[in-house]
């Protein structure tokens, strides 16, 4: 992906983990079945972990790191696993601590 239209990392705050993992997806023209295939997640994981219907569980966020990592959508998307890893996971718990808040608050 371009420097100029890689989020920086303070926007990441604007990003749900769900839109973020759809849009790099999206970026690189995978389908669900190529993304799973590259992440070792089956499909329905993938559409999961895309959808929300699951909080992202460490393993998928591990996975999607690695698949992401390894294929950059460009060559200035200098990106490493460490920083996927870093990235997802912060997203990944705000997502958890967001669906704890709508709990408490019903």
């Amino acid at each position: 992906m371009a420097k100029e239209n890689r989020p920086l990392l303070g926007d990441l705050c604007e990003w749900k983990f769900t839109e973020y993992v759809v849009h790099h997806r999206q970026i690189r023209h995978w389908s669900f079945a190529e993304l799973s295939r590259r992440c070792n997640l089956s499909q329905p994981e993938v559409c999961r972990a895309e959808s929300g219907q699951r909080q992202p569980t460490l393993r998928v966020v591990c996975e999607l790191a690695r698949a992401f990592s390894v294929s950059p959508h460009s060559k200035d998307d200098c990106e490493g696993y460490a920083e996927w890893l870093v990235r997802l996971s912060g997203l990944g718990e705000r997502a958890r601590i967001n669906i704890r808040k709508r709990r408490a608050q019903n």
